[in-house]
């Protein structure tokens, strides 16, 4: 029912913190040479393990991928490396400069700065264009 699934939902999120913070600390304690090689050897990693698994979803009909054209790909892969890998890159300098609790502490801002944006923004370049709402969920 509903409150087994919200029990096991916060169970989760409980354990993604958990990790989260161990991965934070981990990144501090061993302090990588280089921070691009480790970040590059972690996507090739992930790239190895679970394109795989991609392609078996593809293959039995779980997931759909004809849609992707090359054209597609291109734009999820550019997003990939201008969004996720430099932010990731960032956030992982300002680990080992500072301490894992303030770049954490200066991450949890990208919630107000991304209300301030919607606020900021014209309603075209907006999803949704309401005004924020941070306890609608």
């Amino acid at each position: 029912g509903g409150g087994h699934a919200s029990v096991r939902g916060d169970a989760l999120c409980l354990l993604s913190a958990v990790m989260y913070a161990w991965y934070t600390v981990a990144i501090r304690y061993f302090s990588p040479a280089d921070v691009s090689l480790f970040f590059g050897l972690l996507g090739l990693f992930n790239a190895l393990l679970l394109a795989p698994i991609v392609v078996l979803l593809h293959v039995t009909g779980v997931e759909d991928l004809s849609p992707l054209t090359w054209e597609i790909m291109s734009l999820l892969t550019f997003k990939g490396l201008a969004d996720n890998v430099l932010s990731d890159y960032l956030w992982a300098q300002a680990v080992l400069l500072t301490s894992p609790s303030t770049a954490t502490v200066g991450l949890s801002l990208t919630i107000p700065i991304a209300m301030l944006s919607e606020v900021v923004l014209p309603d075209k370049y907006l999803i949704d264009a309401s005004a924020p709402r941070p306890l609608a969920l």
